[in-house]
């Protein structure tokens, strides 16, 4: 009997071990198989194909197997790059289609082929780049320049396409986006935080304001700008002065007079009388020079125009303290210690409420506006 006990128990015991031993062994044969797959799952991430791509090129008339790597490309993080037709590194420099990368994603540039001439056109933000197929010589904006590399034609064989690759950096960076390479992923990653705006100043001609996009805080709470960031001009900030001054904490009383162009706000017993286009302000009737004139902002993006002032001085005349954080790209409002704010009747304004005969409007299109859409 006691022979019997011990036989059972220790064919127990024997089940146990044999059972945790297939559970270690499959542990082991899963774990084995998970590093098998990320070893090809890097290896296809990193577009290194054994096989490599087969490739004709037009220039050189010859069709060879390209098996450096692979180039794609993302813009603000998303992928717009072709995986059956990848870029081409080649002498270090990223190439990629100019069509696909250009044309079609969410960079949507202006881009045409010349057959006859093998040129190719991109063009964005008032800024145009032509090259030619086997030469290194471009022309941006009608200037001539070197590229460090000749856009080539060539031929994916395996997918029966054929693509313009133009080299990547140097169209990226001239059109003003933000350019890094990855070598361990493959990887162009372009960026851009902000488009230029289509401006317009005092009535001039439209240009493309790539500069300084800036926000606006009074005492610590942001203010809403629309349509029309702060924009830098002179080394100056200027503001939407009825957005800023009048609809705000700041509270002032506005006035736009359309016919001579001048301005006045007016707070706390200060009055300041400004002119578009004129660098003579004057306080309290007392004449003081501006290092920049008020201007009246066109954006054309939107089709609104808007009345300008420089953030400095203004804010100083209103008995505020102003300094601007580069760092953030903010205009910084503070009040000053013996600062007592008085709501006005009317002062809890809307955007409905600007209507005023003889101010700026958002409707007309003949009047100088300082409210967003």
């Amino acid at each position: 009997m006691e022979i019997w006990l011990h036989k059972i128990m220790h064919s127990t015991k024997d089940k146990r071990l044999q059972k945790k031993h297939i559970i270690r062994l499959w542990s082991m044969l899963i774990t084995i198989l998970l590093i098998i797959s990320m070893q090809i799952f890097i290896q296809n991430d990193n577009i290194i194909a054994a096989s490599g791509v087969r490739i004709y090129n037009y220039t050189s008339k010859k069709e060879y197997t390209y098996t450096d790597l692979q180039v794609r490309v993302t813009y603000n993080g998303k992928k717009i790059s072709v995986d059956s037709t990848p870029g081409l590194l080649e002498s270090s420099i990223a190439l990629v289609s100019y069509k696909d990368i250009f044309a079609r994603s969410e960079i949507k540039a202006n881009c045409v082929y010349d057959k006859a001439a093998g040129t190719v056109s991109i063009s964005k933000f008032g800024t145009t780049i032509v090259m030619k197929i086997g030469s290194k010589t471009a022309h941006i904006n009608g200037k001539a320049v070197t590229a460090p590399l000749a856009p080539v034609k060539i031929k994916y064989v395996k997918e029966n396409v054929t693509k313009i690759l133009v080299p990547s950096r140097f169209v990226f960076e001239n059109l003003g986006y933000d350019y890094t390479w990855n070598k361990s992923t493959s990887t162009v990653s372009v960026q851009r935080k902000s488009e230029p705006l289509l401006l317009t100043y005092n009535d001039g001609e439209m240009f493309y304001y790539d500069g300084t996009q800036g926000k606006v805080t009074i005492d610590g709470q942001n203010i809403d700008l629309g349509k029309m960031p702060s924009i830098i001009t002179n080394n100056t900030a200027m503001l939407r002065a009825k957005r800023v001054f009048a609809d705000s904490k700041i509270n002032a009383d506005y006035k736009y007079n359309t016919k001579d162009k001048s301005i006045t706000l007016s707070r706390n017993g200060n009055t300041l009388e400004m002119k578009i286009g004129s660098p003579v302000a004057h306080l309290n009737g007392k004449a003081i020079i501006m290092d920049t004139a008020p201007m009246i902002v066109t954006n054309n993006n939107v089709g609104t125009s808007y009345v300008m002032v420089p953030g400095s001085f203004t804010a100083s005349c209103l008995g505020f303290d102003y300094q601007w954080d580069k760092n953030k790209v903010t205009s910084i409002f503070s009040s000053r210690d013996d600062e007592v704010f008085e709501e006005k009747p009317g002062d809890n304004k809307s955007e409905n409420e600007d209507n005023i005969p003889g101010q700026p409007q958002d409707d007309p299109s003949d009047q100088p506006q300082d409210n967003a859409p």
